[in-house]
């Protein structure tokens, strides 16, 4: 059985969940048949997870035709003709299946007369959610609203959400869209100190962190600019993670200001192990993000090491935080609240409650996996895997 992953980009959580799929064919014993964009192999991130091991086994496909349309798959049209260039890769490869782990797109292209037809069985999940969140924009709410009747319709034999907020709009009309988890790795087993240790981070100090790409829509400059008003006692504000150049100069003249004594900043690809040790190393989690859309791995990894967040209060995050008692919330448009917001995290103990760890072991790589292998059983002899539904 050869099943077609179809990547439609490799930056942010495209390749991860795309690694998560090939292992989860190949260990089925069945041939995963990658399609990605051309450029995919030369890039950073596809070096890290290479280097695990992820895409060992996997047959390769870089493509040009989806690669030329990043940044514009937003469109309907660029929509329509991703969806006939997946249709064509399906039969190139001579695939049995399909899996589409950003089928986001796609499904908003299915019922453009003339758009092209899948002729395999195909599982999707869906990301973002836009109509489950307010908008003042009457295009958004257009766009939105189109989107969601497609999701409501759409043609796969397997759909699923990651984001709570927009499974909770899709129930309300359909019960076939079932809730996907996000998929996290397995806390490691380590001290906080030897997890700085091995980091190279200060011992004693208690440590903010934030973990992860570092561009505008995290509200990184933002959370600097606090964290300078805060001034909270024998901290120090941590940034690891790739930085994007619109927020590059912003975060050095800041972390220049701070001084080495109060902002540790590493602009660099983490591989997973840095990633993890990171939560380990820290005393809490920071996501000052601005107006995020969508589920959030780390919110969840925070959960799993028992760290205290500081998170918007705006859609899912703001939504989860307060719900499941993972810290403190603020509005991450004013500093005096992001200012409040640090000062009720530093305050507050690790977390214990049930419902902390309710989160965290629904979102688990483990888990994920075994939602997708589930599409696999009966037809071709896979296992009935062990799987946690949110229920």
């Amino acid at each position: 059985m050869r099943v077609m992953i179809a990547n439609l980009a490799w930056t942010g959580h495209h390749l991860h969940f795309a690694s998560l799929l090939c292992r989860s064919v190949r260990e089925a014993g069945h041939t995963p048949v990658l399609v990605t964009p051309r450029g995919t192999v030369a890039a950073r991130e596809y070096s890290v997870y290479a280097a695990e091991g992820s895409f060992d086994g996997v047959e390769l496909n870089e493509s040009d035709p989806i690669d030329s349309y990043k940044g514009v798959i937003s469109g309907i049209r660029a929509s329509k003709r991703i969806l006939a260039d997946t249709a064509r890769w399906v039969k190139r490869t001579r695939c049995d299946r399909l899996w589409l782990h950003f089928a986001d797109q796609l499904t908003n292209a299915v019922y453009i007369p003339g758009a092209a037809r899948l002729e395999v069985p195909c599982a999707a999940l869906h990301l973002r959610g836009g109509y489950a969140y307010p908008t003042n924009s009457l295009r958004s709410r257009a766009v939105y609203a189109y989107a969601r009747q497609a999701t409501l319709q759409a043609p796969w034999d397997h759909l699923w959400h990651l984001d709570h907020l927009a499974h909770q709009v899709l129930r309300e009309r359909s019960q076939r869209i079932a809730l996907m988890p996000e998929p996290v790795e397995s806390p490691l087993s380590i001290t906080q100190v030897d997890a700085r240790r091995e980091l190279g981070l200060p011992i004693d100090d208690r440590l903010l962190m934030v973990l992860g790409a570092l561009d505008s829509r995290k509200g990184v400059v933002e959370l600097m600019r606090a964290f300078r008003d805060a001034a909270p006692y024998r901290t120090r504000l941590v940034l690891m993670g790739l930085l994007y150049p619109d927020v590059k100069d912003a975060v050095m003249s800041l972390s220049n200001e701070l001084g080495i004594e109060r902002c540790i900043v590493r602009d660099v690809m983490l591989s997973q192990r840095d990633f993890s040790l990171g939560f380990a190393a820290s005393d809490w989690q920071a996501l000052p993000y601005r107006q995020h859309i969508g589920s959030s791995g780390i919110l969840v990894r925070a959960a799993a090491y028992g760290r205290p967040v500081l998170a918007s209060d705006w859609g899912w995050i703001g939504q989860a935080t307060q719900q499941f008692g993972l810290g403190s919330t603020c509005d991450t448009s004013s500093n005096e609240s992001i200012v409040e917001g640090i000062h009720r995290l530093v305050a507050a103990p690790t977390l214990a409650s049930a419902q902390a760890s309710r989160f965290a072991n629904f979102n688990t790589e483990h888990n994920f996996c075994a939602h997708w292998s589930r599409t696999l059983e009966g037809e071709i002899g896979v296992p009935n895997p062990a799987y946690l539904p949110w229920s």
